[in-house]
């Protein structure tokens, strides 16, 4: 029994790989939930993605789709603590500003985040001080629909104040 098992497994294995160049673009595109870019208020910049996701929000910026950018402070890695990095929410400020991004159209949201869950935390603190602000949340394109879903539980009625955006990417 084991030895068929371990067959069938391993033949269900092969088939996986033989597959991948139909499976992972496949998987790609039911990860990427983004959505057509529209007018809003906010930029959200999701730490993580410096080479992508804060070069997008410059260009929300740039061609008048977005007034403002928000962007959370993460818990401070032993990294930065030792003076190796500099903090997420610094470098992504540092990119927005020489992308021709004001320093008044950066904000830095309240609070120090450790994931996706406190960073929409960060977002519904800051819409229930902005109520009928439209934001857009810029993320990967394949980590697009686990930041929708936390934003459904985190934002609750207020998800119809964002919209999710995919940096792009290679």
């Amino acid at each position: 029994r084991w030895v068929v098992a371990l067959l069938v497994v391993g033949l269900v294995l092969a088939g996986i790989c033989a597959a991948r160049g139909h499976l992972l673009p496949a998987a790609a595109r039911w990860l990427d939930v983004g959505e057509p870019v529209r007018h809003a208020d906010y930029a959200v910049v999701l730490p993580g993605g410096q080479n992508t996701r804060p070069f997008a929000a410059a260009a929300l910026v740039k061609a008048g789709l977005v007034d403002h950018v928000l962007t959370t402070k993460n818990i401070r890695s032993p990294q930065v603590e030792d003076g190796i990095l500099p903090p997420t929410h610094e470098t992504t400020g540092r990119i927005l500003r020489r992308r021709g991004v004001p320093e008044d159209k950066i904000t830095v949201l309240e609070g120090e985040t450790s994931s996706t869950f406190g960073d929409m935390r960060s977002l519904a603190a800051f819409l229930d001080d902005s109520p009928g602000s439209r934001a857009l949340i810029i993320t990967n394109d394949y980590h697009t629909r686990r930041a929708r879903w936390v934003a459904a539980r985190v934002l609750g009625d207020r998800l119809e104040q964002v919209s999710f955006v995919s940096a792009p990417m290679d």
